[in-house]
């Protein structure tokens, strides 16, 4: 699909596949796709009035799956635009950290943050929705290949300080770091950058699968932004986006023994808005 997209002129799509005669010759289906493929290109679909009406039946007659997607890029999705003569696999969006390093300065807990948070306890308040949210961009790294990942999410009635957040972060109990393993280490990281660490997560293969490519995989990434932001999974990325923007980001360095130390390791964590609950979804995958 991405091939189609950036092979051939907009004006040409819309005409060879987006036409009213071509409606019996492709599926709906690929179309959908496709639609999608040249948001990922920027392509302005809505100045094209084929494309405009295919989205528009998307949501009025058909309530497909994609016609969530707004159908141009979202700030938070700046990193989602494809540097002039990239590749259309996406590789060049993956951020630093998943290929096994991190470019930010690691966030260290200081005497003074831990002397304030001291008193912070943290109550683990996960339930199935959340899970099944968050999960979303690395669900198919367990239904296809051999994955496993781990949502929890915390509060507490005194709400924690982006500075302070390693101080109280440390001392969760984490499922990905088992109790008496060397704590996580943290990093900061922007939306735009846990976006892209999580498109890459469900649009790219897993260990075993073929992924769910762009359409779907960007449709995965901000359901699990909703959940990781404490919205429904099925919130509109439009609205979401508010949310990720005023959220608190930071990467974890996935250094314990429940991860493989191979390319499918993922460990993120949200500060969500008032300071009040933390979020933290981590996976791992291998071959």
């Amino acid at each position: 699909m991405a091939l189609v997209a950036d092979g051939h002129r907009a004006e040409d799509i819309a005409q060879v596949v987006f036409a009213d005669a071509a409606a019996s010759a492709l599926s709906r289906e690929f179309k959908a796709c496709l639609l999608h493929e040249l948001v990922f290109a920027s392509v302005p679909v809505e100045e094209y009035p084929a494309l405009r009406a295919f989205a528009e039946a998307l949501v009025s007659s058909e309530g497909h799956q994609l016609a969530v997607l707004p159908l141009c890029l979202l700030p938070a999705e700046r990193g989602l635009r494809r540097p002039p003569g990239a590749a259309a696999d996406r590789t060049w969006a993956v951020p630093p950290a998943s290929l096994g390093r991190f470019v930010e300065p690691e966030l260290l807990a200081s005497p003074a943050a831990l002397r304030r948070t001291v008193g912070i306890d943290m109550t683990e308040i996960t339930d199935m929705p959340s899970t099944e949210a968050m999960g979303a961009a690395v669900r198919q790294w367990c239904s296809e290949s051999n994955g496993v990942f781990a949502v929890q999410e915390f509060w507490s009635p005194d709400p924690v300080s982006p500075d302070d957040f390693t101080a109280v972060f440390q001392r969760l109990p984490l499922t990905a770091w088992p109790e008496g393993e060397v704590p996580a280490r943290v990093f900061p990281a922007t939306s735009d950058t846990v976006l892209r660490v999580l498109l890459t997560a469900a649009a790219l293969r897993s260990a075993y699968g073929s992924g769910p490519h762009g359409a779907y995989g960007r449709l995965a990434a901000w359901r699990s932004l909703a959940g990781l932001t404490g919205v429904p999974a099925d919130t509109p990325p439009a609205e979401t986006a508010g949310l990720v923007e005023r959220t608190h980001w930071f990467r974890l360095a996935p250094v314990s023994d429940w991860f493989h130390g191979v390319a499918w390791d993922l460990a993120v964590a949200a500060l969500r808005p008032g300071g009040q609950e933390i979020a933290v979804l981590t996976a791992a995958d291998t071959d």
